[in-house]
């Protein structure tokens, strides 16, 4: 990344892994483990290129190309999902995809996509989880409650925001009190509360902010 040169370096790694995760997935044969495997690899690479979107990197034509990678690696984990429709696994591997194609859609300053993503992987987790409650579910449901919030402070729905980032904020201050080691969790409430203050200074509110 900080030699010079690598732009270019870099535009020709991701070509050729590209390439070649093409032609292994033409020769999958629908086998999960590979097909999990190109998913994530995929995904590998949308990150590299949603990384690269600096202009002297590769400017807005990455973020397209991140967006290509993150929904090919969307289209896999639906067909994985489909065909092992009880796999909680997958399930959750499907909800993470979905996040990276939000966050690519809210880059670029489309904000009715990653809502609408969002939204659908809440009732989708929360479906999950009246069969499977996890705490990593648990989680994941605060971090897209979080994510909605976020995109509905972008609308200016500061109200509504203010709603989502108190639910997570519940969720995330749960689950530092069941593990109060939990240095991550320590970083997510401290995150959660921000974002609370955010909505309320957004919505005027400076007091409480």
């Amino acid at each position: 990344e900080n030699l010079p040169g690598s732009p270019s370096a870099r535009e020709l790694v991701v070509s050729r892994a590209w390439e070649y995760l093409q032609q292994i997935e033409a020769e999958a044969h629908d086998d999960p483990a590979t097909l999990r495997d190109l998913a994530a690899a995929y995904e590998r690479i949308g990150r590299i290129r949603a990384e690269d979107t600096h202009p002297h990197l590769g400017g807005t034509g990455s973020l397209q190309q991140a967006k290509r990678l993150y929904e090919k690696a969307l289209e896999i984990r639906r067909r994985l999902v489909e065909a092992n429709p009880g796999n909680v696994s997958l399930q959750l591997d499907l909800l993470r995809t979905m996040r990276n194609v939000a966050s690519i859609y809210y880059q670029s300053g489309d904000l009715d996509h990653p809502l609408e993503i969002h939204l659908q992987r809440l009732r989708a987790a929360e479906e999950i989880e009246k069969s499977h409650d996890s705490i990593e579910l648990k989680d994941m449901i605060a971090a897209i409650e979080n994510n909605i919030g976020v995109t509905l402070i972008g609308f200016g729905d500061y109200a509504s925001a203010l709603d989502y980032h108190r639910r997570s904020l519940a969720m995330d201050q749960a689950l530092l009190d069941a593990d109060p080691s939990n240095s991550r969790m320590r970083d997510r409430v401290a995150n959660a509360h921000d974002w609370v203050a955010s909505a309320l200074k957004f919505d005027k509110r400076y007091a409480e902010a």
